[in-house]
């Protein structure tokens, strides 16, 4: 499966002067007891978890309010607190929809998921071209679900 990866407009930094960055955005099922919703999900190999909007605990019918919760450190060193639950993601893409069960956190003030190994990078090869601004990712031998890849 090959995802484009989506533009932003950025404030240029050193060494970023176009004003322009690439992200290997995908979008992302998930699924509950109530529904499915389809959110944007930054594929990030510096994750060591996936991490979803808590906004999408009731609209998907998670157990989140009685999960439990972890404590683990974010980027700069702080430490938030998710609320685990499981849910079903799911890629759907051309070539098929690729889905599995899996126990994802979710977290307050998030709009976009962060799809990092634990649930997500640890069931496919990811191949990162910066140059051609794509993502490829091929499901692997630790893929729980259904599809092909």
């Amino acid at each position: 499966m090959i995802f484009p990866y989506h533009q932003y407009e950025v404030r240029p930094i050193p060494g970023q002067n176009e004003g322009v960055i690439y992200r290997p955005m995908v979008p992302i099922h998930v699924s509950g007891p109530l529904g499915t919703q389809i959110i944007l999900g930054l594929v990030d190999t510096g994750s060591d978890v996936t991490v979803l909007p808590s906004f999408l605990l009731p609209l998907v019918g998670a157990a989140g309010i009685d999960a439990p919760e972890a404590d683990f450190r974010g980027v700069g060193g702080q430490v938030v607190t998710a609320r685990y639950s499981r849910v079903e993601l799911s890629l759907h893409h051309r070539d098929g929809i690729y889905r599995w069960p899996t126990e994802v956190g979710f977290l307050d003030g998030r709009d976009v998921a962060i799809l990092g190994s634990s649930g997500f990078l640890e069931h496919f090869n990811a191949t990162f071209n910066s140059e051609r601004h794509q993502l490829a990712l091929k499901s692997n031998k630790r893929f729980p679900g259904n599809g092909k890849g």
